[in-house]
Parts: structure tokens; sequence; C-alpha cells
């Protein structure tokens, strides 16, 4: 399991067992050995969002501060590439063939050919339309409806996309409070409020469930932020 230390600037491994420490990635300062930004190969500045590529072997990395999307091979997190002309990228979404980001700075969700790391797609300016956004967080692609769902936390909604051609407009959920994270597996999503992660069903955006309250107790929330379903488990950060 690969986590973005936000605030330290760097990446963590756990072992999905148990949860124990394996390696932080990220620049350190040579004489404190305390974490730092860095905007080089292997430094991260406030990166927020992680996906793994199993087809690839990647990790792509949205290294926010840095306006770039970081390529890192899986196995030693040796760094592979970069994709820049981002502002403030934040979540990331991934299939075999494409990249989803939310281009947060720029207001947009665009698309990337993972063959060649090129935007092929951007859809999105700033706004309250259903073609908008305003501080756009965590993506979730949808395989079997080939949509992906973005959590306009400015707009305090879920929007629904199209994941090909022009990314249209599907379906919203409004009057959310502070969405930041959302998750899709096997036909439901999680979606993360302010203090609370509600489960949906993907194709009508129905709420099955809402689990969570304000608090530092085992099931409370407190400005949770990112989600991500692993077999039948939620991680949250």
């Amino acid at each position: 399991l690969w986590i973005c230390d936000t605030d330290n600037n760097r990446i963590k491994k756990l072992r999905l067992s148990g949860l124990s420490f394996v390696a932080h990635y990220g620049d350190l300062n040579i004489s404190t050995g305390a974490p730092i930004a860095g905007a080089g190969d292997t430094g991260f500045d406030s990166p927020e969002d992680i996906v793994y590529s199993a087809d690839h072997g990647l990790l792509f990395i949205s290294d926010t501060d840095n306006n770039r999307i970081k390529l890192h091979r899986a196995s030693d997190m040796r760094y592979v590439n970069q994709i820049t002309g981002l502002s403030a990228p934040r979540g990331l979404a991934v299939n075999r063939q494409y990249l989803w980001c939310a281009d947060s700075g720029n207001s947009r969700i665009v698309r990337i050919k993972l063959s060649d790391l090129s935007i092929e797609q951007a859809t999105g300016s700033n706004g309250t339309g259903n073609q908008q956004l305003a501080s756009p967080r965590q993506i979730a692609y949808d395989p079997h409806e080939r949509v992906i769902y973005v959590a306009d936390t400015g707009n305090s909604r879920l929007l629904k996309w199209d994941s090909h051609g022009l990314m249209n407009y599907r379906d919203k959920v409004i009057g959310l409070t502070s969405p930041i994270g959302v998750t899709h597996r096997d036909h439901i999503l999680y979606v993360v409020t302010a203090t609370a992660i509600t489960a949906r069903a993907a194709s009508t955006l129905v709420s099955q469930a809402t689990v969570g309250s304000s608090g530092v107790g085992n099931a409370n929330i407190s400005a949770g932020r990112y989600i991500m379903a692993h077999r039948n488990v939620l991680f949250l950060t």
C-alpha cells in the first residue's frame, strides 16, 4: 500500500498485512535528515494522490505543488518520467489505456494516453455548470459504465461524466459537504465528505448507507480526504 504523506512531501509504503512500515521515498535535509520538498527526480512537493497500474508496473503520483504527475516503477520507486503542463494536479484514476487527472488549478479533467503521455482530451472550466468544476479532487473510474466520478469539491457535489470521447455530463449529486474522496468497487461508489463516508449505487447515485460522524474515535471522521477500495476493505486518509 502506497500513501501520499502530503505534508511531509514524501510517499510512504506499507505492507497490506498489518499495515507495517516498509519505506519512505522523497528528498531529505542533508543536515537533519528531515523530509523536505523537492522538484527533482526523487523529490515531491505536497503530493496528493497515487494510483498503481498493474498493467504497466507503474505508480502515477500527483506531485501537486510541482504541477506535475510523476511516474515511478512500483518495484523499487525508480523515477521513470513525468507529465507537465498541469496546475495543481490532484485526483488520479487509471486503466490499461488512459490516466485521468483532476487538473484542479485549471478547473478541468484531463485524459492522458499512456502510450505517449500526451493529453488526449481536456474538459471543464471554472464554474457551476454541468461541464464545469471548482477545485476538483479525487476521481474514480468505472469500467462497467465507462464513466468517471469527480469529487467537485468547490461546488459541493459529485459529478458523473463519460470517461471516453468528450467526457460529457451524465449525472450528479448536489448538496454535499466538502466532498473530496471518491472510489468505485463492484458497482458501488464510496464518497468521502467532511465527516462521513456514503455508499451509493454507481448506476443511479442513490445513497445506500452512510457511516461516520465528527470526532477522533475509530468510527469517526474529521476532514476525511482520499479513499481507496481493495478487495473488501476501504482505506481512508
